[in-house]
């Protein structure tokens, strides 16, 4: 019988979707009280801080698919490693482009109290180029 009936992989995707709908409360929950979390440029955030992140970037995120990921559980805790391409909507003065890029996540999930937190996520970017603009 397995323990937690949500699998690691699962809690990534719902994190996904958060992400693409905007959804902070969601985020807000999943994201451990101590996370901490490395982002693409090699900032650190605290968990007040990276959810202020992710309300920035889930305003440009257009979208988030998942390549590849490889999941490893030890009990209470859980690595999920993944690739995922994410397009962006950058916008400047006057105009907009999109960007494309290929990041590497490494996230550490928890179990507390019954429920999968996300303890520490590292990104990795793989590849990034500009596909569009327009004015």
């Amino acid at each position: 019988m397995n323990p937690h009936p949500i699998s690691p992989l699962a809690i990534e995707d719902r994190f996904r979707r958060a992400l693409l709908s905007s959804s902070l409360k969601t985020l807000a929950a999943l994201v451990d009280d101590d996370a901490i979390v490395v982002d693409a440029s090699g900032c650190v955030y605290d968990k007040r801080a990276i959810l202020s992140h992710f309300a920035l970037l889930a305003e440009q995120l257009a979208s988030l698919d998942l390549l590849d990921w490889h999941v490893q559980a030890w009990g209470d805790t859980a690595v999920v490693v993944s690739r995922v391409r994410r397009l962006m909507i950058v916008r400047e003065i006057g105009k907009r482009h999109a960007v494309s890029e290929v990041v590497r996540y490494t996230r550490v999930w928890r179990m507390v109290s019954g429920a999968w937190r996300l303890a520490a996520s590292h990104a990795t970017l793989v590849h990034t180029g500009d596909s569009s603009s327009s004015e």
